[in-house]
């Protein structure tokens, strides 16, 4: 399984970080009185934005990784999550997959903002 490279920054930048896991209940409305809820499954998994930044070298790392190692984000990576520091398997989601934006006009410096999908 492929891992988040040790050349690119192992901390991810608290602006922005947040963990949102996926309800795993699963409610059903009824005619009259309140909804029944079950769980639907134990398997959730969580969402966290995260934001790092790459020097111009680190960046070109990054897109190769991605597109080769990951798969363009359809392959999942070990990668160690902020809060617990255990090492989880995470996937790139969402369209577009991540966000470049340079810091300040001819930097050599980008920040990369991307969500990761922890699953279980």
């Amino acid at each position: 399984m492929p891992a988040w490279p040790e050349a690119l920054p192992q901390c991810v930048l608290l602006e922005g970080y947040r963990e949102r896991p996926s309800s795993g209940v699963l409610s059903s409305e009824m005619d009259v009185g309140p909804a029944k809820t079950r769980r639907r499954s134990t398997a959730t998994t969580t969402r966290i934005p995260v934001t790092v930044t790459l020097s111009n070298e680190q960046l070109g790392i990054f897109e190769d990784w991605f597109d080769q190692d990951v798969a363009g984000g359809a392959m999942p990576f070990d990668w160690e999550r902020p809060r617990t520091h255990q090492v989880v398997q995470a996937r790139i989601v969402g369209d577009p997959p991540y966000e470049l934006r340079p810091l300040g006009s001819g930097s050599e410096y980008w920040r990369i903002s991307m969500t990761l999908e922890i699953q279980p």
